[in-house]
Parts: structure tokens; sequence; C-alpha cells
């Protein structure tokens, strides 16, 4: 299930990143098309990169946020699923999650070379290396 809410959440970003990418290049196009400086690659490069670091915030927020104030990612919602504390069964304050998406993820993850993603394949808990640190589960949660 946790496979299948990580598939959906990259739909569900793509599609947002799509739209918010398209709204983004009308209006610099619009502003900027027939301004001197569109044609130098500073200004190209300097828009890549606010481009680019709006996605990446964006991201963060869409995971950030939302496991923050619901519990777990829309795909997860979906499924019923939710990233809850291993001990209380409660939803993670905002430094937990920020242990779990941004060290465990993203630092650790990258630093095994991916291979904290696929613990809950071998642990009887489901548990992955960022749910480890951050002390956390993601849990089917019945009546949702």
């Amino acid at each position: 299930m946790r496979a299948a809410a990580l598939v959906l959440d990259v739909i569900f970003l793509v599609l947002l990143f799509s739209g918010l990418d398209r709204i983004f290049t009308a209006g610099i196009t619009l502003a900027f098309a027939k301004h001197p400086l569109w044609a130098n690659e500073h200004v190209q490069t300097f828009i890549l990169s606010f481009r680019v670091a709006m996605e990446w915030g964006l991201f963060h927020i869409y995971y950030l946020w939302t496991s923050t104030y619901y519990g777990g990612t829309p795909a997860k919602l979906i499924f019923g699923l939710r990233v809850i504390d291993i001990h209380t069964g409660q939803t993670l304050p905002l430094p937990r999650i920020l242990v779990r998406e941004v060290f465990g993820k993203l630092i650790l993850n990258t630093a095994t070379l991916g291979l904290g993603f696929f613990l809950p394949f071998t642990r009887p808990d489901a548990r992955a290396l960022h749910d480890l640190v951050s002390r956390s589960v993601v849990k089917k949660v019945h009546g949702t």
C-alpha cells in the first residue's frame, strides 16, 4: 500500500508541477519576452534556478505540511494510511516530520544509496529507515 501511495503521490506532484510550470512560464514570457535582457543566458539561468527552487520547496511543503497537519500525504490518506508515533499512535509534530522527511529520507537514504527505502520489505513491522530515525510507523487507520 505504501508503494501504491508513493506512485500516486508522484502522479499528484507531476500534475501539480506541470500546471505550475505552465503558469510560471506563461507569466514570465508575458512579462519579459520583449525585454532585451530576456535573451541573456544569465537571466535564463536565474529563471531556471528560481523554477527549480520553487519546485523543490513545493515538494517539501507537500510532504511536510500534509504529514504534519493530516498525518500523511494525500495519497496515503486516500489509502487510509497515516504516519504516526510508534508509541502513542498520534500524528507526528513538525520537528519529527522534519527528521523523517529531511534527515531520514533525504540525507540517510541518499547516504545508503536508497537501501533504507527497502527495509519495509525485510522487517516484520514494515518500517523504513526514515521511520526508524523518527520513531514513526505508517499504519492503516480503520474508519478512514
